[in-house]
């Protein structure tokens, strides 16, 4: 068997020397010889037998403007690589880690054809998870599968329909963690400091630690000993340059001895990655830190703002919490500019004087501990990844449909001019240029920012149901989108009418008019489905459907801060609101969804909403196995022979076809092969705070 193996990160070297050595036995043991070949570290490079053809070490970077300065560079190594495995024609290749270099690598291979017949396998994928989620098409588009290294990787990649393999975490399985369970700690100024492996990181860390340090030591009054693992790789005498003995401040130098230092330590200052991990497993708890060039942090920012920040911690410790926000860590996280002396030294002499906290700590250092005890096994995680890894080169695994909202600068452009457009126009309803009706009956409006795909239906038909429970004569208007000779009410409308029969619906493009009839008929209450930015008429509550779309994946019709002008938000869709939303404490709901429906049959799914991405995501995090995704635009269908035979086809696959209520109202005839999917709230507290401020 060929394969071709990168692992361009001397942090990746160990995870794949355990699984190269793992696959390289089982091969053996079935009489087959292995030949290997690629980019390693020193531990790939010591396999028997193993080709090199660029070392890692040559390029070991961090940062965007740093990548961007060494350009030319990684595009020769890419050039002679993907020319060099057309020849070796592999039947197998690994990726380790460094996603950026391995995803210009594969794309060059695939549009080679250097290696047509290779399985592609990603090993220790980027964290999709935490931000730039929309890299998992691109991984869906590269890599026949991954392999993970955390329980939660597992589940993200699956709901996405990767496959993915997880056989528990080598490098934590090689850990001393019951020696380290009893071991006895070491005084609290004597801690592990982990600056880094790559040159940019310690280029970037180096400086700021010894002025830690120093501060540490006079804050608490004592001579601290700084441990300092020194990664296989990296040049001891760059170490010892930086950091030179002071009175306050000693540096113990470990080649390879990160184990055994967070082993006997009890605090750590350690740079974002893998070791905050491995730390917090032996019982150390990490400062975790992370500073960057100046100019890539910039760069990052701007990123950060138009494709959708990532509001979560980055300390892998705090994630496998369950932390969602950063400032609510766990584990102390200090990023960029937060990274100064006197920040590192707070932290580091607050663990030291607080006994409760370093209780804390250690208790949280447990239950991390404990995510990773899986049942025993008679192989270790590299053999049985290693089995996986060879069992998908004799059966190719196959990923399920995906859809992903992608970004697109032009959504973001469309969003600043009609946001633009609308705060002229809310300054002159404001200052009484131009004048609002005010709804004489109790009203509430249920509205939205971004153009469609916030989930405001579910939220008219769940106060509409409240309202005819309480005995309330409602209305409901709307401005009846998707209208057709045969639908005249309009898919909305019609979903709501079928889901509340009881309420009266008004219909029409003018909404005061169709107020004013309303108030004519007498109602008790009046919702409006849609109407923020029409700014004719003004209801007596507010409420906003808000998501954690970007302005880059959809069209926004107003600024975020005029969520200000809403007596209520509710967070319909996603987990990553943005702060301009959670500020807002007071008057922001997480809305907790619930299935209704059956979703044990395989299905192809057929949407004609807003945000199908979201809905994707939703059913597949539940278990719906989706097969085919066909889309048509929001309040679009197809014809009803069109569904029909793609009922007919989906049947032929294995599969039924399934479809909102919303697009289903569009086909009242239609039966048969069909799955509805249906969903409902499962919170409903906000529903009486709303009725409370409005009646």
């Amino acid at each position: 068997m060929k394969i071709f193996v990168s692992a361009a990160e001397i942090s990746s070297d160990i995870h794949a020397e355990k699984i190269l050595k793992s696959i390289s036995n089982i091969l053996a043991s079935k009489n087959i010889t292995v030949e290997w070949c690629g980019i390693g570290g020193p531990r790939v490079r010591s396999l028997p037998g193993f080709k090199v053809w660029q070392n890692a070490e040559d390029l070991r970077t961090m940062g965007l403007v740093e990548v961007l300065r060494k350009y030319s560079f990684f595009k020769a190594i890419i050039n002679r690589t993907v020319l060099q495995i057309d020849g070796f024609k592999p039947d197998l290749i690994l990726t380790f880690d460094y996603p950026d270099f391995h995803f210009k690598l594969i794309e060059k291979i695939i549009e080679e054809n250097a290696a047509p017949n290779a399985l592609r396998v990603c090993g220790i994928p980027p964290k999709v998870w935490v931000w730039r989620s929309k890299r998992v098409e691109k991984i869906r588009h590269l890599f026949h599968g991954v392999w993970v290294i955390f329980p939660f990787e597992k589940k993200f990649y699956q709901s996405k329909g990767i496959p993915v393999i997880y056989e528990g975490n080598p490098l934590l399985e090689d850990l001393p963690v019951q020696e380290s369970i009893d071991f006895p700690k070491k005084p609290l100024e004597t801690i592990t400091v982990m600056p880094g492996s790559r040159d940019g990181e310690l280029k970037c860390h180096l400086p700021v630690i010894p002025e830690a340090l120093q501060l540490f030591s006079k804050k608490i009054n004592k001579p601290v000993i700084a441990q300092v693992p020194v990664p296989e790789g990296v040049d001891v005498s760059v170490l010892r340059a930086a950091l030179v003995d002071t009175s306050q401040v000693s540096y113990r130098f470990m080649p390879n001895g990160s184990s055994q230092s967070l082993k006997e330590t009890q605090i750590g200052l350690i740079k974002s990655g893998t070791s905050t991990l491995e730390a917090a497993v032996l019982g150390c708890s990490p400062v975790i830190f992370y500073r960057m060039n100046w100019l890539t942090e910039q760069l990052l920012r701007v990123m950060i703002m138009w494709i959708g920040g990532y509001l979560g911690p980055v300390g892998l410790p705090n994630i496998l919490l369950g932390v969602k926000r950063r400032e609510k860590s766990v584990f102390p996280e200090l990023l960029g500019p937060e990274v100064t002396p006197e920040s590192l030294a707070v932290q580091l002499a607050k663990i030291h004087s607080d006994q409760q906290l370093q209780n804390q700590f250690k208790n949280k250092c447990a239950e991390i501990r404990s995510l990773f005890q899986l049942e025993n096994h008679e192989t270790s995680a590299a053999e049985r990844t290693a089995q996986r890894i060879l069992n998908w080169v004799d059966h190719q695994p196959r990923s399920s449909a995906i859809l992903e909202t992608r970004s697109n600068m032009m959504n973001g452009v469309i969003s600043f001019i009609w946001s633009s457009v609308n705060l002229i126009r809310r300054f002159l309803y404001q200052n009484k240029i131009l004048r609002s009706y005010a709804v004489k009956v109790p009203s509430i409006l249920i509205g939205n920012l971004q153009a469609g795909g916030s989930g405001k239906t579910p939220l008219v038909i769940a106060l509409a149901k409240a309202a005819v429970a309480k005995g309330l004569k409602t209305a409901v208007i709307s401005r009846g989108y998707g209208a057709t000779a045969d639908n005249p009410l309009g898919d909305e409308p019609l979903e709501i009418k079928q889901a509340v029969p009881e309420v009266n619906l008004y219909i029409g493009s003018n909404r005061v008019k169709s107020i004013k009839a309303a108030e004519a008929d007498h109602h008790d209450l009046i919702l409006f489905d849609d109407g923020f930015q029409n700014l004719k008429f003004k209801p007596k509550t507010t409420v906003l459907a808000v998501t954690d779309r970007s302005r880059s994946e959809v069209v926004y019709r107003d600024f975020d801060f005029e969520s200000k002008h809403a007596d209520l938000l509710l967070g319909t869709k996603g987990v990553q609101f943005r702060e301009n939303f959670l500020n807002q404490t007071n008057k922001f709901i997480q809305i907790d969804w619930q299935l209704e429906c059956s979703i044990e049959q395989p299905v192809w799914l057929y949407c004609g909403i807003a945000d199908p991405s979201e809905l994707v995501s939703f059913y597949r995090d539940r278990g719906l196995q989706i097969r085919k995704i066909i889309t048509v635009g929001d309040h679009d269908a197809l014809s009803e022979d069109a569904v029909k035979s793609l009922m007919a086809d989906a049947k032929k696959d294995g599969c039924v076809l399934a479809m909102t209520q919303k697009d289903k109202v569009k086909f009242p005839e239609l039966a048969g092969n069909l799955m509805v999917l249906t969903r409902s709230i499962r919170n409903q507290d906000w529903i009486d705070a709303v009725f409370k401020s409005t009646m």
